[in-house]
């Protein structure tokens, strides 16, 4: 029994420091202030923020915080949570998909309904792949995203944008920080090292 708890506690230890890298921060605060400013600026070209958040989040995660933690095999309980996530995804992709539908069918309700829908959505939304990826950070991300998409959604004028590239640069100054401490205190695995983890 004493041995499971242990494991437990290694696993979970293990899980917490794949956040630690603050590259997760970095993409979020990149969407934000990408998505912000592609509003403001009324500029398709914004769009490669947004996309550059997710492109240094794959390879951040494979150049940077693979070669110092090395690739972890969880256990059962930790893929089961993870499936949860996904699953949340999902069905948030699905309710999106479901809104533009009668978006463009010209059936889309009134700013004071979307409003408070976005801005519930996403803090219910992250808040819950916060519980189970037990990534604490991201319910202050959550906050964050809810009060921007809610005045996005609210006000036809460059308030929710503003909040938008505000949020953004929280998210981005945050993860860049975290990633500078993640380098300095995690240093390259050698290969047996990254061998006896995977």
């Amino acid at each position: 029994m004493e041995t499971s708890l242990n494991l437990d506690k290694i696993e979970q230890r293990a899980w917490t420091a794949y956040f630690e890298d603050g590259l997760v921060d970095i993409c979020l605060g990149l969407l934000l202030l990408g998505g912000g400013i592609r509003m403001l600026a009324d500029n398709v070209w914004y769009n490669f923020i947004v996309l550059a958040g997710v492109l240094i989040l794959a390879a951040g995660k494979r150049l940077v915080t693979f070669p110092r933690l090395g690739r972890v095999k969880f256990g059962p309980s930790r893929r089961i949570r993870n499936r949860k996530v996904l699953l949340i995804g999902a069905a948030a992709m699905i309710a999106t998909f479901v809104l533009l539908v009668f978006a463009l069918m010209g059936k889309a309700p009134s700013r004071t309904v979307t409003a408070p829908v976005f801005g519930f959505g996403f803090i219910l939304l992250f808040g819950l792949i916060a519980y189970f990826t037990e990534f604490n950070r991201l319910y202050f991300y959550a906050f964050l995203t809810g009060v921007t998409w809610y005045l996005i959604e609210l006000r036809d004028n460059s308030v929710g944008p503003v909040a938008s590239v505000i949020a953004g640069c929280i998210a981005l100054g945050i993860g860049i920080i975290m990633l500078g401490r993640f380098i300095r205190r995690y240093p390259v695995l050698g290969r047996e090292e990254a061998d006896d983890r995977s």
